[in-house]
């Protein structure tokens, strides 16, 4: 795994982090980056990963302050339905996140569009989320990078949600 680092920018808004892992086992139980209260894209083929593997790799970005969770990849449902679990499984136990934390899954869109959604649209509404992290595949590390270090290109060549490109 590489550490969390950070890549971006967009304009004063939020600041844009990434960490390449191999393997969704390896992610750290502690980060120093990105501070509580922020959205996670995870894009990662987990399809040889067992539910309690994604679970605890969910787990441990709740447990990091995650208020968002986008999920990209050949088994997107199944990763954001892991952060669904996680939060059912606090509640159950007594515990209670700060916030509710919103999941989304991408699996029907291109890498580009989910990182265009992570950075313009994913906004939680009761906490003011300054950061984005995406946990990459090295695959995938290239390309994220490239969007991570130009958000406003992005911005410009990706139509999203709200109608961004004309």
């Amino acid at each position: 795994m590489t550490a969390v680092r950070l890549v971006g920018r967009y304009r004063d808004y939020r600041d844009l982090h990434l960490a390449v892992v191999d393997d969704v086992r390896d992610w750290p139980a502690t980060t120093e980056l990105p501070p509580p209260g922020f959205v996670v894209l995870t894009t990662h083929d987990t399809r040889k990963r067992s539910e309690q593997e994604i679970r605890r790799f969910a787990r441990r970005l709740l447990d990091q302050g995650c208020a968002w969770a986008c999920c990209w990849g050949p088994d997107a449902d199944r990763m954001e339905l892991a952060f669904d679990l996680e939060q059912i499984d606090v509640e159950e136990r007594g515990y209670t996140q700060p916030e509710f934390v919103v999941t989304t899954a991408h699996g029907d869109e291109s890498l580009d569009e989910a990182i265009w959604f992570a950075i313009f649209n994913a906004d939680p509404a009761d906490i003011e989320c300054r950061s984005v992290l995406v946990v990459t595949e090295p695959q995938w590390e290239e390309q994220v990078e490239a969007r991570l270090l130009d958000p406003e290109k992005l911005w410009d060549q990706v139509p999203g949600d709200e109608g961004a490109a004309e």
